[in-house]
């Protein structure tokens, strides 16, 4: 432990930074988890709001391409 203070007060500059960096880095992460969990609240509001049980996702590429021949391609 007194290695450790040592060192902190020897490069105090360089300890500053690094604290600085790391805080401003752990903002970005956090930042970044708040907006994909606000994105997918937003995205899934209107699911939940107007109560559907069944969302038709086909598209005119469709699974039905890569090979898969069921009843409904």
């Amino acid at each position: 432990m007194n290695l450790a203070f040592k060192d902190i007060r020897k490069n105090l500059g360089r300890f500053v930074i690094t604290t600085i960096g790391i805080g401003m880095l752990l903002m970005v992460v956090m930042g970044m988890a708040g907006i994909y969990r606000g994105l997918l609240e937003d995205a899934t509001f209107l699911i939940h709001k107007i109560g559907a049980d069944l969302w038709n996702r086909r598209s005119p590429v469709a699974e039905c391409s890569l090979g898969n021949h069921q009843a409904w391609c």
